[in-house]
């Protein structure tokens, strides 16, 4: 792994068994590399493997997944030697943002939450400042509005924007 590189996955295999025993492969050997200020889209069919890519990252593949790969770092730590790693290192939101936001938590709420796992530690007036910092720098418009408001509250677009670039600061397993 190269100084400059944030996460590596190399030969990762994902496969669940069917009621004949037979294997049925999920993720069939992929392999990437994401560099330190970079983003990465994982794109593809319903099925084809993007969610269990990012589940796997996290070690939160269901008990019935057979899976394996040659090599899985974050940010020079084995992933393989520590799981499950979701919390302050890396976060997943799924396909659809608004149902990973909790509907009867407000958006600031749900940040404040993120933000909470991450230092510094903020007293209440620094942490919505943060917040609304954080949805000002994704141009979300009226962001004191829209940290307060509730996801249903929001369009599908708003709603994306809040849970993907507010929320997550972690920086791995965006997942769509």
């Amino acid at each position: 792994m190269q100084a400059d590189t944030l996460c590596e996955i190399d030969n990762l295999r994902i496969a669940f068994e069917a009621h004949d025993g037979t294997l049925t492969g999920a993720v069939r050997s992929i392999s990437l590399t994401l560099a330190k200020g970079k983003r990465l889209g994982i794109v593809g069919e319903s099925g084809s493997g993007k969610s269990l890519t990012g589940r796997a990252l996290l070690g939160l593949l269901p008990a019935s997944a057979r899976w394996s790969a040659d090599a899985m770092r974050l940010d020079n730590h084995d992933l393989l030697a520590m799981r499950p790693n979701c919390g302050t290192q890396m976060s997943m939101i799924l396909q659809d943002p608004k149902y990973s936001l909790n509907p009867v938590i407000t958006v600031a709420q749900q940040m404040r939450e993120a933000f909470g796992r991450q230092p510094p530690k903020l007293n209440a007036k620094a942490m919505r400042e943060r917040i609304v910092a954080a949805l000002e720098a994704v141009h979300i418009r009226d962001p004191q509005r829209v940290a307060d408001a509730y996801p249903h509250e929001l369009s599908g677009g708003a709603a994306c924007d809040d849970c993907h670039d507010g929320v997550v600061r972690p920086p791995v397993a965006d997942c769509r």
